[in-house]
């Protein structure tokens, strides 16, 4: 695949996986606005839905990588490790903080909010990465 095709995919990606993905959130934020006129907190984002579409976003990545059977070199496969790592630990992450938001024992919603924004960061990058090594192959 050439170099502007591969472009041309991601930006695919981007606007109709990463994007629309976020849409709810974005949505759901926009209605808190216009409800309340306050902006909500960031701690609103406590909840774990940030994690859920990191987990989307990785295992998606992930599969366009891992089904075409090609030899991938270490970085390669370093890449694609580390993204199911992100995957893992956003995926075990997410039912803990649910289970402490509802028996209120969370303790520290400020420290959940920095994990998950890492978390979905990472996820991003690392599923961004995923997606260059399918398309380029």
């Amino acid at each position: 695949m050439n170099l502007e095709t591969t472009i041309k995919e991601l930006i695919i990606w981007l606007i109709f996986t990463v994007s629309v993905s976020l849409l709810p959130l974005i949505i759901d934020y926009m209605i808190r606005i216009i409800k309340t006129q306050n902006n909500p907190s960031l701690e609103d984002l406590t909840d774990g839905q940030l994690l859920l579409i990191a987990v989307a976003l990785g295992a998606e990545a992930i599969g366009s990588v891992l089904f075409k059977g090609q030899n991938y070199s270490v970085d390669e496969i370093i890449i694609i490790g580390v993204s199911f790592l992100i995957l893992l630990f956003a995926s075990f992450l997410y039912p803990s903080i649910i289970d402490l938001k509802q028996s209120q024992r969370l303790q520290s919603p400020r420290f959940v909010l920095k994990v998950t924004l890492v978390l979905f960061s990472l996820s991003l990058t690392f599923s961004f990465a995923c997606k260059w090594i399918s398309l380029r192959q």
